[in-house]
């Protein structure tokens, strides 16, 4: 066959075949669109309607084209104005026909151009799918068999390519609609009786969301990118990524779906800006919620890996980040920066026992202030957490969210840290707080603290160092001001440990370790101690002071003290056991018993406003232990009057007083005073009391413990009224009922006294007191005067039997006496025993009635006794049962010499014998008349005197009235032997030698 006829040929075949497929195509398109129409009828129970339809077999031969027109799903096909569910413009479809015809359908392509699909709720809840839903509801009563009509054969799809379309969703009922635009999406997929394989990749867009009022026009640029693919139960994510303003998503990996679904996939989400996200919310809502502002960044991702079922949950692990969030909340403060970084696992097992929740760093700034935490959170079944918490807070930007009528000023800055571990309990109970308080680390720094409080002193200036663990407490660099006590602590120290449970502070072990504050950089007290615990009470105690109190001043108002200097330097120890519910009846016990204390002065000057409470300069060294205080070298003023102690102690007060054991209290010492003033004293001497001093309580303790006192005693003046005595000294014995005074030394009145005395109760009804006494050189005229006359010791409207005016000389004098007292002290004169002689220097005696009445006596001539002028006067006197004995008295004066013996009583009555040597006196008489005047009056020439005169006289009174008058010879024998009888009988009972006043003093 030529050439030219085998072109013939086969472009007739060609153009036969042709014409052939374009014949069968139009035969048969009606039938394919009717197979088409039947399939999807049964397969899927929708309505569908189809406009043109276009069947090609030359398109893409083997393959017919099929092209589809207006595709239409509506709700109710018989409605006048059904609402349309799905509406295609195009479809086109590219399908083995002969395939097709057996049953199968392989798509090899298909488009679709221009599709709408809606979706819509009523407010009633009912959607424009429920009749399809319906439809393909299985009806699980009804036991059918199945429809092998539906689904069978094998479907392929190569690639379905959906170009613009439009996805519409409105529920009336949630106030949400939404439209979602795909640009472009690519599915491929087969489906057989075996199984099925799928992929889709593509994009959608949301446009137009609405949600009641929230404003979710920011969402209208957002996009889902997806690219899926699936084998039967298999789906392998390949990409979904979501991007929407300021928020991104994305997703990668494998699910596998069988009777548990397999999860493996990662995943990561970012916020860039969570005021985009704020601003979608209503207006009513964010002022609902005052939130005023809110931005900042938020990152998660991670994998989620394993079988997900009712009791199993795949592996979780994901890493979060918070950036740069600040957040403005109603009043609260401002967070200025926020940031939050860690991660999250629900570890191998995928449970609570296994999970693990990890903050790598968290920081929040808000105004200047900064908070920190780290740490991890394990076991959801039985929470383990280990924490780190910080904080850097200024006071001063909270004051406003304190309340004005609490804190009116508050500033400083407070950096605190706390770490802690531990099991949290189900429930918190005071079991868990004491563990948790256990296992935790605290640290608290505070820099220049200052905080202004109703009804509470102002605090300035804190500033210190705090760190507890395990139960110690240490406390350093401690600084504070308090203005108005002036207190101005520079530097403090504290050590402390405790154990025990908080709740049972009665059973707490306490050990103090150290103790120290350290006032204005010069002063400082502190300690160490420990206690077993309150109930047992067993207890040992260390305290210092070292204090500057100038410095201290300050802080002590002044309505307590108003002057305050010096130094004072103080220990303490004690250690014992105490019984709490009775604390009050042992501290005694506690402070004497079991305790040393020393303290030392030196300057100490300190001021009330009570004038009889002050003292000045006082230096002392005071020592106290075993029941024996000690007082050395001190010395002070105390309200202008100087004293010292050279050295003192008192022993057994603890033991014998408040023990009232049968034990002595003795008290040694040398005890120095500066001037003294009588008047002074008196405000500190107890008023009388009028009340029966014999009555006493029939419940009060007998005494068993007595006293004694042992010492030097010196003043360096002492005022009576106008009397001043100087540089008094003694030697002092002190017991119960029995006072001495030994080598007692004193200068007044121009001389000098040494003297001892001796005092004894021998029982309620009398008391003795012995005494003697030697005087030299006082002044007897300025005795009387500084005593004014005596005045005090005379009974109302009685006249002083001598005054000052009247007498005058220098008095020496020995004496020894001893007298009883009754009871209230009263003087038994009968009892009254007294031995002793006058001298009396460049005396005189004037307008003396007892002298005076020797001028009136007639007939002696004796002129001038108004003025009595002696040069000696010495007396010996004694004094017996109530009387006073003159035995001899010898007087020398320029005009005559005379001696007088006698005796007075106490009632002012006297008699008194006086032998007066005239001279020039009588040089006017003559002989004769003299030798009479001595016969009859008196007069006697004495041989012993060498032809002197003696006149004898006498001077009486006698209640009162008192007489002189010649003197008889029988008289004054008589009036010698009364004397002599009276002075025997003394020396017979009374013995001063044999007087002991010993002190037992060196």
């Amino acid at each position: 066959m030529s050439t030219k006829k085998l072109i013939r040929n086969l472009l007739f075949i060609i153009i036969g075949f042709i014409l052939t497929l374009v014949i069968l195509a139009n035969v048969f398109k009606d039938a394919v669109v009717a197979k088409v129409l039947e399939r999807s009828a049964s397969s899927f129970n929708v309505p569908l309607t189809v406009g043109d339809v276009d069947l090609s077999l030359l398109r893409k031969f083997p393959l017919a084209s099929i092209e589809f027109n207006d595709i239409l799903l509506v709700d109710s096909l018989g409605d006048a104005s059904p609402d349309t569910i799905l509406s295609v413009n195009k479809l086109y479809a590219s399908v083995d026909i002969m395939q097709f015809m057996d049953g199968n359908v392989f798509v090899k392509k298909v488009e679709v151009e221009g599709a709408t699909a809606n979706y819509t709720i009523d407010s009633a809840g009912v959607s424009n799918l429920d009749f399809i839903f319906e439809a393909m509801a299985y009806d699980s009563s009804k036991v059918e068999e199945p429809d092998t009509s539906k689904l069978q054969g094998i479907f392929e799809l190569e690639d379905l390519i959906l170009e613009d379309i439009t996805l519409k969703y409105a529920d009336a009922g949630l106030h949400l609609s939404s439209i979602i635009n795909l640009p472009e999406v690519n599915v491929r997929g087969e489906v057989t009786p075996s199984g099925y394989m799928a992929a889709i990749d593509g994009s959608a867009r949301l446009n137009n969301a609405n949600y009641d009022t929230y404003r979710l026009e920011d969402l209208s640029s957002s996009v889902i990118s997806f690219d899926l693919s699936a084998i039967n139960d298999s789906i392998q994510v390949n990409e979904l990524k979501v991007n929407a303003p300021h928020t991104s998503a994305s997703f990668s990996g494998q699910v596998i779906n069988g009777k548990w679904p397999y999860l493996d996939l990662k995943y990561a989400g970012e916020i860039s800006s969570l005021k985009h996200l704020i601003n979608l919310l209503p207006q009513k809502l964010i002022k609902e919620y005052k939130i005023h502002r809110l931005d900042g960044g938020v990152a998660l991702s991670g994998t989620v890996k394993g079988l997900l079922s009712d009791t199993l949950l795949p592996r979780i692990d994901a890493s979060y980040a918070i950036e740069n969030l600040t957040l403005e909340y109603d009043t609260l403060p401002v967070i200025d920066h926020l940031a939050l970084k860690g991660s999250y696992t629900n570890g191998l097992l995928a449970s609570n026992s296994t999970t693990q929740i990890y903050i790598a760093n968290f920081e929040a700034n808000t105004m200047n202030n900064k908070f920190t935490a780290s740490g991890d959170i394990k076991n959801l079944d039985e929470i383990f957490y280990n924490l780190k918490l910080g904080a850097n807070v200024n006071l001063n930007d909270w004051i406003a969210y304190v309340p004005d009528n609490m804190v009116q000023k508050m500033n400083g800055k407070v950096y605190a840290s706390l770490q802690t571990s531990g099991v949290l309990p189900d429930s918190i109970t005071d079991d868990y707080i004491e563990y948790a308080i256990e296992r935790s680390v605290l640290r608290l720094n505070a820099n220049n603290i200052s905080i202004k409080m109703d009804s509470v002193p102002e605090i300035k200036n804190l500033s210190g160092k705090l760190k507890y663990i395990n139960r110690d407490i240490k406390l350093s660099e401690l600084k504070v001001k308090v203005p108005e006590y002036n207190v101005d602590i520079t530097d403090g120290v504290l050590g402390t440990k405790y154990r025990g449970s908080i709740y049972d502070v009665d059973n707490m072990t306490f050990n103090l370790d150290t103790f120290r504050l350290e006032l204005n950089n010069s002063s400082n007290f502190g300690g160490s101690g420990y206690l077993a615990s309150i109930n047992s009470g067993e207890y040992w105690l260390k305290a210092y002071t070292d204090l500057n109190l100038n410095e201290i001043k300050p802080m002590i108002p002044d309505t307590l003290v108003t002057e305050l200097e010096g130094q004072v330097v103080a220990s303490f120890i004690s250690a014992g056991k105490f019984n709490i519910d009775s604390i009050d009846d042992q501290s005694v016990d506690l402070l004497l018993r079991d305790s040393r204390l020393s303290v030392k002065t030196e300057s100490l000057t300190v001021h009330t406003l009570d004038s009889l409470a002050g003292i000045d300069n006082l230096t002392t060294q005071v020592e106290y232990n075993d029941d024996l205080l000690s007082i050395n070298k001190t010395s002070g003023t105390y309200n202008s009057i100087d004293f010292a102690v050279d050295s003192a102690s008192i022993a057994n007060l603890y033991n014998a007083y408040f023990l009232n054991n049968a034990d002595t209290i003795l008290v040694k010492g040398n005890y120095n005073a500066g001037d003294l003033d009588y008047a002074f004293l008196t405000a500190f001497m107890p008023e009388e009391d009028s009340s029966d001093t014999n009555e006493s309580s029939e419940s009060e303790e007998e005494e068993l413990w007595t006293y004694k006192f042992q010492g030097k005693v010196g003043v360096n003046s002492f005022k009576y009224g106008k009397a001043i005595f100087e540089d008094m000294s003694s030697k002092v014995l002190v017991e119960p009922d029995y006072y001495v005074a030994d080598g007692f030394k004193v200068r007044a009145f121009g001389g000098d006294m040494v003297a001892s005395a001796k005092y004894e109760v021998g029982s309620e009804t009398y008391s003795v007191a012995q005494y003697k006494l030697d005087l030299k050189g006082m002044d007897i005229q300025q005795l009387f005067t500084d005593f004014d006359d005596f005045h005090e010791y005379l009974d109302e409207g009685e006249e002083p039997f001598i005054t000052s005016k009247q007498v005058t000389g220098i008095l020496s004098s020995h004496m020894d006496g001893r007298v009883i007292f009754g009871e209230d002290y009263e003087v038994n004169y009968d009892s009254l025993q007294v031995k002793g002689n006058l001298h009396l220097d460049k005396g005189s005696l004037i307008n003396v009635q007892a002298v005076k009445d020797v001028e009136d006596i007639p007939m002696i001539g004796l002129k001038g006794l108004d003025n009595l002028q002696f040069s000696t006067l010495d007396s010996k006197i004694f004094i017996f049962k109530n009387k006073w004995y003159v035995p001899s008295t010898e007087i020398r004066s320029s005009s005559f010499d005379a001696n007088f013996f006698g005796m007075s009583s106490f009632k002012e009555d006297y008699s008194y014998h006086i032998r007066v040597f005239l001279g020039e006196v009588l040089a006017s008489k003559s002989k004769k008349n003299l030798a009479k005047q001595a016969k009859e009056n008196g007069f006697e020439q004495d041989d012993a005197t060498k032809g002197r005169t003696s006149l004898y006289l006498v001077s009486r009174m006698i209640e009162g009235r008192s007489k002189a008058w010649f003197d008889k010879k029988k008289d004054r024998d008589k009036m010698k032997k009364t004397i002599r009888a009276q002075q025997g009988a003394l020396n017979f009972i009374f013995f001063p030698k044999l007087v002991n006043f010993e002190t037992g003093v060196e």
